[in-house]
């Protein structure tokens, strides 16, 4: 489990889970999920879950920070994060080879990325 501040702006890409189901516990603010089709405004005290296998996307499209609880089970997910520290001390955010570690990264932690989050409208 993980405690995160996605401020406005933010987005994942359209991703899914092939072995995790994907929770995610609104805190405060309102984060955005793409999921079944569409999006879907979550406000603070809101649990959404996307079972493995679903294509989803998150995004912050507000103008405040959100925060949030997120987890996956099985469990494994939380080594991604400490794999995307250390790629970047070593690799610039501007660098072109970043989304393509990135991908690589999350590829080993049951993350097939399928492109970039839909459009919001």
């Amino acid at each position: 489990m993980g405690h995160f501040r996605e401020d406005p702006g933010f987005a994942t890409p359209l991703h899914v889970h092939p072995q995790m189901d994907e929770y995610i516990f609104v805190l405060s603010g309102v984060v955005s999920l793409f999921a079944g089709g569409g999006w879907h405004d979550l406000a603070g005290g809101t649990l959404a879950a996307a079972p493995r296998g679903m294509a989803h996307a998150m995004a912050n499209r507000g103008s405040q920070p959100a925060w949030i609880l997120g987890w996956g089970s099985p469990a494994g997910f939380e080594g991604f994060f400490a794999a995307q520290a250390e790629l970047l001390k070593r690799i610039a955010a501007a660098d072109p080879e970043l989304p393509v570690e990135l991908a690589r990264i999350l590829r080993q932690h049951d993350t097939e990325v399928l492109g970039p989050p839909p459009e919001q409208g």
